[in-house]
């Protein structure tokens, strides 16, 4: 049986495509495996931990520290994205631990399901682990952790917009309020009492209605 010229090609040129993709998935599989057993080399050293829990008690400290100082309006801003910050370092610390654990139980395939699960699903992937092993301490304080992460970020989150938003409503109501004392300044466009000229707030219609007074008084004399 003689094949065409063109069909012989066209089926060894299909062949060769796809050997050539499965090695190069190979290929990156196999770095990303080197690439997941360095950082856990690198991360599971003692000096890298130490620091590594060092540094998370004192950024869990000045996130508590940074939610209390949310209190006062002047500090609500910085203090809540800075502790949007915080969050995602102590994201990254947890993320860390996870691989660990996960590296350690269900080794380098776990790691790799983990990470391929858009990332933070090594999180979801050393939860099992430590079930796996029950390991339950451990699977409260990840969960707690968890829970925290999440909750000081959407606090620092809607502590920031709202202060936000309530100084962008102040100084609103400041423009406002000057382009009122404006027209009532202006003797030409000078409003009657009683008169609105814009939505106005009660501290706003209290500081038009001295200016208006004033206003009568001075044309009085």
């Amino acid at each position: 049986m003689n094949w065409p010229k063109q069909k012989f090609k066209d089926v060894f040129g299909t062949i060769g495509g796809t050997i050539l993709v499965i090695v190069i998935w190979v290929v990156i599989l196999f770095l990303f495996i080197f690439f997941i057993n360095s950082i856990v080399s690198i991360y599971s050293s003692d000096m890298v931990l130490n620091w590594a829990s060092v540094l998370d008690h004192w950024v869990f400290s000045l996130s508590l520290l940074l939610l209390f100082l949310c209190i006062f309006p002047r500090c609500r801003i910085w203090a809540g994205i800075a502790t949007v910050y915080c969050s995602y370092f102590l994201a990254l610390i947890l993320w860390l631990d996870s691989l660990l654990y996960t590296y350690i139980i269900f080794g380098s395939v776990g790691a790799l399901i983990g990470i391929g699960l858009a990332g933070i699903g090594i999180y979801f992937t050393s939860l099992i682990a430590l079930l796996w092993i029950h390991a339950w301490l451990e699977l409260l304080w990840f969960v707690l952790t968890g829970l925290f992460i999440l909750g000081i970020r959407t606090a620092g989150i809607y502590i920031a917009t709202k202060e936000e938003d309530r100084r962008n409503k102040l100084y609103s109501d400041i423009l406002d309020t000057n382009e009122i004392v404006e027209q009532i300044v202006d003797s030409d466009n000078a409003p009657s009492k009683g008169e609105n000229l814009v939505e106005t707030t009660d501290l706003q219609k209290a500081f038009i209605e001295a200016l208006r007074e004033a206003k009568e008084e001075t044309d009085k004399e």
